[in-house]
């Protein structure tokens, strides 16, 4: 059986993660381009597949970085060179993703759009 209360307690986990968090904010902003840019260069159905999987990965990690960030600021209220790697682990992670994603976007992008200029 599908639970309905499960469904809107993660839509709104990522809503309010949207709302509070600027580099969410920037991905979802780089997400919109690159879809609009896929349309009108006509990625197939395995380029759209890799963008999306990219997608997935790179805001999949911000949401979990969002939620490491704010469990550590619940355990202490001083600073900790702990917490501060445990921090900076977690948004290495999403760098790295970003990274390879904005790669792999500009290997399925850029020969089309310079393809459509030329």
């Amino acid at each position: 059986m599908i639970n309905i209360k499960s469904f809107w307690c993660a839509i709104t986990g990522l809503a309010h993660a949207l709302y509070i968090e600027r580099n969410l904010k920037i991905h979802f902003a780089a997400l919109t381009v690159v879809c609009i840019t896929a349309g009108v260069t006509h990625c197939n159905a395995v380029e759209w597949s890799l963008l999306i999987l990219c997608f997935a990965v790179v805001i999949g990690l911000e949401t979990m970085n969002t939620a490491v960030e704010k469990n550590c600021d619940m355990t202490t209220t001083y600073y900790s060179t702990e917490i501060r790697i445990i921090k900076d682990v977690a948004a290495g992670a999403v760098f790295f993703a970003s990274i390879c994603s904005a790669v792999i976007g500009a290997i399925i992008l850029l020969p089309k759009i310079l393809n459509l200029l030329s």
